[in-house]
């Protein structure tokens, strides 16, 4: 799916507006600022059963590489060495940022260092 930029939010007038349509309106709509990227966006049933972490993972291959990963506010510097750690044997070692939400805009700041509080 291709995403949609846009200068604000979705927004939200009543409960009404919250509902499967808005979903996935949601999941591929991002701020106008990282329309550069022209990210497009897979979304996949994940059928096969969890693995003995019951994890659920889909594999990477000619037609699908990693190139970036973007934690969020919530990851911790912990996250980030256990990624670290799970990236290691990729063949192409991804970039990896960190996300910070301004709180003027509906916009993300991309840095290369975590966060300077603890989650």
């Amino acid at each position: 799916m291709e995403v949609v930029y846009q200068p604000s939010p979705l927004p939200i007038r009543t409960s009404a507006d919250v509902n499967f349509d808005f979903a996935q309106r949601m999941l591929r709509t991002k701020d106008e600022e990282w329309r550069y990227e022209q990210e497009l966006r897979m979304f996949v049933k994940l059928n096969d059963p969890p693995d003995a972490n019951n994890l659920n993972r889909l594999d990477f291959g000619p037609d699908l590489e990693l190139k970036e990963v973007i934690m969020g506010l919530q990851c911790s510097v912990r996250d980030n060495a256990a990624l670290g750690e799970a990236l290691k044997n990729c063949k192409n070692l991804p970039q990896r940022h960190w996300a910070y939400t301004r709180l003027d805009a509906f916009a993300l700041i991309r840095k290369a260092t975590p966060h300077p509080w603890p989650i």
